[in-house]
């Protein structure tokens, strides 16, 4: 029997607990729990290649059809080839850039990040960052929230 949200039901097999938890899940319906082994381990290595201004390795852990957006649902960023672009001129023009995850929040596909990140023109920023891992086993998406 597995109880949740009010009801309660027998699960005969792994196929209906995953049926089960895919339904009760808010986040549900871009993955099934098998498909992404360990989000966080794709984002902690992008983290490590803005770190080391490393663009190529940085793209790498991005989907060819990512899409970053802001808080506001506007897009900053669309595909790999701008991503590249984009933080290649960002890294380039500062030197002392750096990234460290606060705290981190890991739910299935998404990984949320707390950042403090130095060494940028305007200072100090403090950001959030939710990340989602799609079936390719890369970052396909991106908010930023202020």
């Amino acid at each position: 029997m597995v109880e949740g949200a009010g009801c309660v039901q027998v699960v005969d097999d792994a196929t209906n607990i995953q049926q089960l938890r895919n339904r009760a899940s808010p986040l549900a319906g871009s993955h099934t729990f098998s498909s992404v082994t360990n989000a966080a381990e794709i984002v902690d290595r992008q983290v490590e290649a803005y770190n080391d201004h490393d663009v190529e390795a940085f793209a790498a852990c991005y989907d060819n059809d990512v899409v970053i957006i802001d808080s506001a649902g506007i897009e900053l960023t669309r595909g790999q080839a701008q991503l590249r672009e984009q933080y290649g001129r960002w890294f380039g023009a500062n030197p002392a850039l750096h990234a460290e995850v606060v705290s981190r929040i890991e739910i299935d596909a998404f990984v949320i990040d707390a950042e403090l990140v130095t060494g940028t023109p305007d200072g100090t920023m403090h950001a959030v960052a939710i990340y989602h891992v799609g079936e390719t086993g890369l970052i396909d998406r991106v908010q930023f929230l202020p």
